[in-house]
């Protein structure tokens, strides 16, 4: 049986998860009542009226995307963009973290911030452990 070295391994999970945040393009551009229904579906309520509280949720999609994108990119050269990739595993799994104490300080249920902390952790883990292969020449 053939196995996958780790350094196609990371490709593939730095293009899944990449694909994936890439889907925020549809949150970056959906219109305002489909946000407002989700907020309620959530059980939050009516969403702001604020503009401030739109653009900072248009902003994440953006960001998302340009995240996406980036792991995307990433993916065309692991060896060469390993330690950026590691980076950002680290930067990620430290600003969920953090996101889980100023979003419980905020009000929002456990089982959303701490699901969102959880889903990064999923991801960069294994992305850790993968360039840490790749960096050692185990790929």
């Amino acid at each position: 049986m053939h196995r996958l070295p780790a350094e196609d391994y990371l490709k593939l999970l730095l293009r899944l998860v990449g694909g994936l945040c890439l889907l925020a393009l549809i949150s970056l551009w959906m219109p305002r009542s489909w946000v407002e229904a989700g907020h309620r579906w959530l059980g939050w309520g009516e969403f702001p009226d604020a503009p401030v509280a739109e653009y900072l949720a248009r902003s994440v999609s953006a960001l998302s995307v340009f995240y996406g994108g980036l792991l995307v990119v990433l993916s065309f050269d692991v060896r060469r963009y390993v330690v950026l990739i590691r980076y950002q595993a680290v930067a990620i799994m430290v600003l969920s973290a953090c996101g889980l104490i100023v979003g419980r300080q905020a009000g929002l249920p456990l089982w959303f911030v701490g699901g969102d902390m959880a889903a990064c952790w999923a991801y960069c883990v294994p992305m850790l452990v993968l360039s840490g292969r790749v960096e050692r020449g185990r790929a």
